[in-house]
């Protein structure tokens, strides 16, 4: 075997956090028919403090110095990591009766989410000598020490809307609910990495359908569910920036990222007469992210980033039977 690196480290970390929320709602009925309205309001903010320190020797046996000898890097750091967070919401929802078996709703919901997040790394091995003992000394004057390549400064804000149309039918043989959840986004960031600056603003549109449907006579019943739901790749990961404060695992993103769909679907029939049941589940996503991991063979290190595949499904069936004679309860599964 050839060696590639050795490494040894210590930290140590120290946190503090507080959480906050508040929610609100309240309903009024409009007519004798049952048309209602309702106003929903929901606050949140959240605050923490981090300081981590990080004493580390890597000996990279593939890279020579300029003495001809195996290269070493020696880290003493220390980083401090504030982040504040808030978040509100403030909901509006029209439900009307359409008869004494279908009712419609509709609704609005607009979100804000803010989140700032701060790393300040300084180099304590002016203080402490060249090759340190032990972390978690904190000398005097360690500002002097900040570290701009290795310190990162970031702010997201998310504005949202949503619109959402729900309608739900009910009959003693039929449960019908469906609806449909369409959200407006605007996703903002600032962030700062080294020298490296970006200021980037996406707009984009999530769909979520739902449908499940019901039908029961005596002891049979018989039921599908359908959902379906966007997700957006975060802002950091559509960043082109690089973090390279760990040598070994760097991490970059990219602009290139797509928004992945995921569907849903689920088949369930049972009787409970003779206790037999059976269902199935299958699940299948378009533009899975993932994330890719390159192997440097000079350093061991890796670097990684997040790519979109495709081909990832999943489908599950299953029968059940159960039935008490007697005394006794006989149940079998597969």
């Amino acid at each position: 075997s050839i060696k590639v690196n050795a490494g040894n480290m210590q930290s140590r970390s120290s946190g503090r956090s507080w959480n906050y929320s508040f929610n609100a709602d309240a309903t009024r009925q409009l007519n004798e028919k049952g048309s209602s309205i309702s106003v929903r309001l929901q606050y949140a903010g959240s605050r923490s403090k981090n300081d981590g320190f990080t004493l580390s020797s890597t000996t990279y046996y593939q890279i020579r110095n300029s003495a001809g000898n195996d290269s070493v890097l020696y880290r003493n750091q220390y980083q401090k990591s504030p982040s504040d967070g808030r978040q509100y919401s403030l909901g509006l929802s029209l439900t009307q009766p359409l008869s004494k078996t279908t009712r419609l709703q509709l609704s609005y919901t607009l979100s804000d989410n803010n989140q700032q997040n701060d790393r300040s790394t300084y180099d304590l091995s002016g203080f402490a000598g060249d090759v340190p003992g032990e972390a978690g000394h904190l000398p005097q004057g360690y500002e002097t020490g900040y570290l701009d390549s290795l310190s990162n400064k970031s702010h997201d804000d998310v504005l949202g809307h949503e619109v959402a149309l729900f309608l739900s039918h009910s009959t003693e043989r039929w449960e019908v609910e469906s609806g449909l959840s369409t959200g407006f986004e605007r996703r903002s960031t600032q962030q700062k990495t080294g020298l490296l600056r970006a200021d980037t603003t996406a707009r984009n549109i999530n769909w979520r359908p739902f449908l499940q449907v019901a039908w029961q006579r005596k002891k049979n019943r018989i039921s599908f569910r359908y959902n379906g739901d966007t997700r957006q790749p975060s802002l950091t990961d559509l960043l082109s920036l690089t973090d390279n404060s760990d040598p070994l695992n760097i991490v970059r993103g990219n602009p290139s990222l797509k928004p992945s769909y995921n569907h849903f679907m689920y088949l369930e029939a049972q009787n409970t007469d003779i206790g037999l049941m059976a269902s199935i589940g299958c699940q299948q996503e378009f533009n899975s992210q993932t994330r890719i991991i390159v192997y440097n063979k000079q350093t061991g290190g890796r670097e990684t980033y997040p790519v979109n595949v495709n081909g990832n499904w999943s489908t599950d069936a299953m029968l059940r039977y159960q039935k008490r004679i007697k005394l006794f309860n006989v149940s079998a599964m597969s």
